[in-house]
């Protein structure tokens, strides 16, 4: 049996006999196994890459083990199938209940189980990719606004929790309209795509973010970043959407692209709201200080 899944890595949770080493051997043959005899603490855990738990229990722990598969923030994200050498419908209807995507009684034709694991991992690709059209922007790939909202709500709260600084960049990228009306709506998308790759080249650290606010509108979220800091990025952002919209924007094609950047810098106090901070960074893109890159009429004719 060929798989689909060879580099899948499993997490096998189970005491060490005969039994278990007939699983491991089995499951080897499609995936990577990590073999254990306890659950990995916290920490351990978050050192962990997995895509799928195998636990096995026995009939007089079953009950222990199935409240570790129900209530485990660890397993949020991973789904577990329950092994076992005790075959009771009792026991299998309970570690279904619990959310165990799937029950296998031990020993197991190797057939019948290779393909219900990878069934569950096929299963768990699938919505691992539904997960991300949720949160994504089809045109330009970025986190939508949806995502940034939660994803904002919770720097928010640990910037009020810490007292410390998070900035928000908005850059508008103007001209655009027109140039869907007067060249077609893929002209257009391709150089919305280039100012996205640009924004996103401006994120220098892993909590930097950066989403596809609405319309031409984009906004990044700089935790942990006072005035000086948010200058530095607005001022990579200036060179990223000058270059992006320049190398993007048809030549003579008589609709002349530029960006408007602006920002908002705030050490937010207790009840702060996410809607004030954005509407407070979007209208920064109108005040005396933002920064307007040069049009990309003007940079052809300054060629």
């Amino acid at each position: 049996m060929q798989s689909l899944y060879y580099r899948s890595t499993i997490l096998l949770v189970a005491q060490a006999d005969e039994h278990t080493t007939l699983l491991k051997e089995q499951l080897e043959k499609d995936c990577e196994v990590l073999h254990v005899q306890a659950l990995p603490t916290r920490e351990e855990w978050s050192h962990l890459e997995n895509d799928l738990l195998i636990m096995r229990i026995d009939k007089e722990s079953y009950m222990a083990h199935l409240s570790t598969v129900e209530h485990d923030m660890r397993l949020e994200d991973i789904p577990s199938i329950v092994v076992s050498i005790n075959k009771s419908k009792l026991i299998e209807t309970h570690c279904l209940k619990a959310g165990s995507r799937d029950f296998i009684a031990l020993p197991a034709d190797e057939d019948i189980l290779r393909a219900r694991v990878q069934n569950t991992l096929r299963l768990q690709a699938r919505l691992r990719r539904l997960s991300a059209l949720a949160i994504v922007d089809e045109t330009t790939r970025l986190p939508n606004k949806r995502y940034f909202r939660e994803y904002l709500d919770r720097e928010l709260g640990r910037a009020v929790r810490a007292q410390r600084p998070i900035s928000l960049l908005a850059a508008d990228i103007l001209g655009l309209p027109e140039l869907r009306t007067g060249r077609g709506a893929a002209v257009a998308e391709r150089c919305l795509q280039a100012a996205a790759k640009g924004v996103e080249r401006c994120l220098q650290r892993s909590s930097d973010f950066a989403c596809r606010y609405v319309g031409d509108k984009f906004i990044l979220v700089l935790p942990e970043t006072d005035e000086p800091g948010a200058a530095v990025v607005v001022g990579r952002l200036y060179e990223a959407l000058t270059d992006a919209l320049s190398d993007a924007s048809p030549p003579e094609s008589g609709f002349p692209l530029r960006a408007l950047i602006g920002g908002k810098t705030v050490v937010p106090e207790r009840g702060a709201r996410a809607s004030v901070l954005i509407r407070a960074a979007l209208e920064q893109l109108h005040a005396d200080d933002a920064r307007e890159t040069p049009s990309t009429e003007e940079i052809a004719a300054a060629g």
